[in-house]
């Protein structure tokens, strides 16, 4: 039974670390078609890989956040909710990044910071001036 318990956690260990290297292939991608959405558009493949990377993305960091109450595993359910804000903002879906910024007020102060900078960003987004400017 204990062995079973080390190789469940050494499993979440390597799902964690996945969805954070999935998220972080995800910005990247949607911050290179914000940039140069063309070359995404006339290169069907080059597309399809940022949508499914995308997906995987808020696949993934929504089934770690579904342990929520289970684990205690805060700073990862933080970055988990402050990942999907931004691939949200950057999908123009800003009714699910106001969720999720919300979501991050309950970490303390930390999340209270990367609610801050998640708002300023949306902000932006929606083409409003961030507070405080």
């Amino acid at each position: 039974m204990k062995l079973l318990s080390i190789f469940n956690i050494f499993d979440g260990m390597i799902n964690i670390e996945k969805t954070y290297r999935v998220c972080d292939r995800a910005l990247d991608l949607l911050k290179k078609y914000k940039e140069d959405p063309k070359s995404f558009e006339e290169n069907p493949e080059k597309k399809a890989d940022l949508d499914e990377t995308v997906n995987e993305a808020i696949e993934r960091a929504k089934r770690i956040i579904a342990l929520e109450g289970k684990k205690n595993w805060p700073g990862v359910f933080r970055e988990m909710h402050k990942n999907l804000a931004n691939i949200y903002i950057q999908l123009g879906k800003f009714d699910e990044a106001k969720a999720e910024i919300e979501r991050l007020m309950e970490f303390g102060e930390v999340g209270r910071q990367d609610a801050e900078e998640m708002t300023k960003a949306l902000q932006e987004a929606m083409g409003e001036k961030p507070e405080g400017k």
